[in-house]
């Protein structure tokens, strides 16, 4: 039986772009016969939940650090790499229900942030991965 992964998906509302994402991911996620609870909210709001889920989405920019993967899902909406996104929160979720505890937590850092490290540039982030 697999694990049921549990998702939070935030943009900077918790009300747009995330119920755009959530219904996407859902559809992505049935596609693959991986089950997830998937909730929904604002940016906000992810140091809380960072305690009691697997997989964070996010549709926006979020610096602080979490000890659970992070994915940043805006192409879920523009549309631009869109199946290069779903494939990542696929393979993420099959590492969780695996019980890889060393696998990546992407997060996006706005390149006037000014961290220093390997990652490879988007049109207005850097996605490192890092290891937590």
């Amino acid at each position: 039986m697999n694990k049921k992964i549990e998702i939070y998906i935030a943009c900077g509302s918790g009300i747009a772009t995330s119920t755009v994402v959530q219904e996407k991911v859902k559809q992505i996620l049935a596609q693959s016969n991986i089950q997830a609870s998937i909730t929904k909210g604002n940016i906000n709001q992810i140091p809380s939940k960072a305690e009691t889920v697997d997989l964070i989405l996010v549709t926006t920019r979020y610096v602080k650090p979490v000890k659970v993967p992070i994915l940043p899902v805006f192409s879920l909406i523009s549309g631009i790499n869109e199946e290069q996104t779903a494939q990542k929160i696929v393979e993420e979720c099959h590492r969780i229900i695996k019980g890889d505890k060393n696998g990546s937590c992407i997060i996006s850092y706005s390149k006037h942030h000014g961290y220093g490290g390997i990652g490879y540039a988007t049109r207005c982030h850097f996605y490192f991965k890092l290891c937590l």
